[in-house]
């Protein structure tokens, strides 16, 4: 990302939130993992859970290994009589299957018989267990999408099937539930409560922005969470001292490829021009507010007191 060290305005840049299908989202998403405090992971049992091909459909796969994890915790729990920390990530097959990577801390002597027990607490495929070493973890900060089913999805970019980027499901009650969790820990597995509070030179915690929905209430899709991601953006400001003033998050009226090429655009009209050194431009502050929702002007009108001159859009993706 560019930020210019000299500019202490109003600057403006593409959301870049946590997530798995990017190679920024994934290292945002271990360094958050990695705040929470993780235990010592050298000879942690490592679980790989499979199924296989033509066994079941993709999607009718993930329903049924959804539910078979938590029991297959119970199960180990009340063999070993004993409670123990627990992380998984869930991963798709070049033949967009879902199969699960599970990290137990559990580092006693494993029994030959237990080897079956796995298969049979499993009982929808294979199983493979090993002992982990500690920089394997790294191997579970990769793309879920990686691979996933071939070509990447053509509208959003991401490789991953059709079915889980629309995936919804109607519960019991009656309730929609929408996307699939792709990593959930349990047992105590982080060893420290995050800080509340900021850390000094970090982004304050960003307010969501006004209209952004609550998605316990509006279930969405990857596909439909994602069209919103690339509309978002984050308005910022730094003082002198390279620490942050003021950040929201805010919604544009269009993706923010296409919200880069209207400032580009803009350079030729002389209403923006190209920064020095950074990529990115300086624009009038006209340009950029024109192009964010009704519902972020007010956030936008506040930021732009700080300086109301010009802002930075970083062109930086």
């Amino acid at each position: 990302m560019s930020e210019r060290d000299d500019y202490t305005g109003l600057q403006v840049r593409g959301y870049q939130g946590a997530n798995w299908f990017t190679e920024r989202g994934v290292r945002e998403k271990r360094r958050l993992i990695e705040k929470k405090g993780l235990p010592e992971l050298r000879r942690c049992l490592f679980i790989t859970l499979t199924i296989p091909e033509g066994f079941i459909e993709p999607c009718v796969a993930y329903e049924k290994g959804k539910k078979r994890l938590p029991q297959f915790l119970r199960s180990f729990r009340k063999a070993t009589g004993r409670s123990f920390a627990w992380a998984w990530k869930l991963e798709f097959q070049e033949n967009g299957m879902p199969h699960w990577h599970l990290i137990v801390d559990f580092r006693e002597h494993i029994p030959p018989e237990f080897l079956y027990l796995f298969e049979k607490w499993w009982s929808l495929g294979r199983v493979n267990v090993k002992r982990l070493k500690h920089d394997e973890f790294a191997y579970l900060f990769k793309y879920v999408s990686k691979g996933a089913n071939g070509d990447a999805d053509p509208e959003t970019g991401i490789g991953l099937p059709a079915w889980v980027l629309d995936y919804q499901k109607k519960l019991k009650n009656g309730r929609t539930t929408a996307g699939l969790r792709f990593w959930q820990t349990g047992g105590g597995f982080y060893t420290k409560a995050v800080d509340k509070h900021d850390q000094p030179g970090e982004a304050p915690a960003e307010k969501p922005a006004a209209g952004e929905p609550r998605y316990s209430r509006i279930p969405l899709t990857i596909r439909q969470r994602w069209a919103l991601w690339m509309r978002k953006g984050t308005l910022f400001v730094k003082d002198r001292e390279g620490q942050y003033r003021f950040s929201r998050q805010v919604y544009f009226t269009q993706p923010f490829r296409e919200v880069l090429l209207r400032v580009v655009q803009a350079s030729m009209s002389g209403t923006a021009a190209a920064a020095r050194g950074c990529l990115g431009f300086d624009c009038r502050p006209s340009t950029i507010g024109k192009l964010i929702c009704k519902t972020n002007q007010t956030d936008y009108q506040r930021a732009c007191l700080y300086r109301p001159g010009t802002v930075f859009f970083s062109a930086d993706l």
